[in-house]
């Protein structure tokens, strides 16, 4: 993903499926802040702004979800459902 300076960020997800780890590189904040939530603690920090987390497999659960297209009418139904569900908070 370029930034405004032209820079591409990425993330980097290796899993070891035989050691039962998964090793995330990234300079995404977003990603670092959501590792850290998890209770992760970097184990390498690299010129360049890299930061590496390393987890069980079973810890990390990592999705991939691709951009939702939705109707007309199902972003309204959603908008719907949050606004709802926002209230009884």
């Amino acid at each position: 993903m370029p930034t405004a300076g032209g820079d591409v960020i990425e993330t980097a997800v290796n899993w070891d499926h035989d050691a039962g780890m998964v090793s995330v590189s990234t300079r995404r904040k977003a990603v670092i802040s959501k590792l850290r939530k998890l209770g992760l603690e970097p184990i390498r920090e690299e010129i360049g702004g890299y930061t590496t987390f390393e987890a069980s497999d079973t810890r990390l659960k990592i999705s991939f979800r691709g951009p939702k297209n939705l109707s007309d009418e199902q972003r309204k139904a959603a908008g719907e459902r949050l606004k709802k569900a926002r209230s009884l908070a």
